[in-house]
């Protein structure tokens, strides 16, 4: 008996099984925004996403793709940013490791202190 798996198959799927399932779930689509759909839908990235549906006949204006592209690139910037924002930074040259050697005893040599050793 197999296990359960923590994802829906659909997610799971190879790209020659996803096209497959790709032309049913299509026909039953009927929103307005079928490139973010499909990308959430299958778990696959925008360039991964237009080739398939592009595979499937469906034709997209190269002003939407560009303009997605952009927006996609826009995001990544932002988090990119954000990151860079959050990361510790230190001002008087220690490492970032350095707290947590000297939180759990040892020494800027490597060594760690013993309580009956005089220092």
């Amino acid at each position: 008996m197999a296990g359960k798996h923590s994802l829906p198959r659909h997610k799971r799927l190879s790209r020659p099984s996803r096209l497959q399932a790709a032309k049913h779930w299509i026909a039953q689509y009927s929103g307005t925004h079928i490139l973010r759909s499909y990308r959430k839908h299958f778990a696959v990235d925008f360039e991964c996403a237009l080739k398939e549906l592009t595979f499937l006949g469906i034709r997209f204006e190269p002003e939407y793709v560009a303009q997605y592209r952009q927006s996609l690139h826009g995001q990544h910037e932002h988090r990119r940013i954000l990151r860079a924002a959050r990361a510790p930074q230190s001002e008087d040259g220690e490492e970032e490791w350095d707290w947590f050697l000297e939180a759990i005893g040892i020494d800027s040599y490597g060594y760690a202190e013993h309580p009956y050793r005089k220092q």
